[in-house]
């Protein structure tokens, strides 16, 4: 059993989580904020089992994009940058040892 940690960008996560949900994944959402850029984000779990974790993060891919945004002026890296490109998501798989359901 595997569990997948997808930290996705606000504007995907309606569609990212109904998307696992319609390909029969049970996922549950928290809201999150990213560090760098303060953004909101939404993390979301979801169990599933070792071959099924290539297809749910298809499913992932599909709905899940990537955008650039402009930087606010103050923010640490506008000295820099004007703008930076957001990848769509960001998805840890990680070893579940036990995962009961009640």
């Amino acid at each position: 059993m595997k569990l997948l940690i997808a930290v996705v960008q606000h504007e995907d996560a309606v569609k990212a989580k109904s998307a696992l949900v319609e390909s029969g994944y049970r996922v549950t959402e928290l809201h999150s904020t990213g560090g760098l850029l303060s953004r909101h984000n939404s993390t979301l779990l979801c169990g599933v089992e070792a071959d099924q974790v290539d297809a749910a993060i298809e499913v992932l891919s599909n709905v899940c994009v990537g955008r650039t945004i402009n930087l606010e002026h103050g923010h640490p890296l506008f000295a820099v940058h004007d703008k930076v490109h957001l990848g769509g998501a960001v998805v840890f798989v990680v070893d579940l040892e036990r995962f009961v359901r009640i």
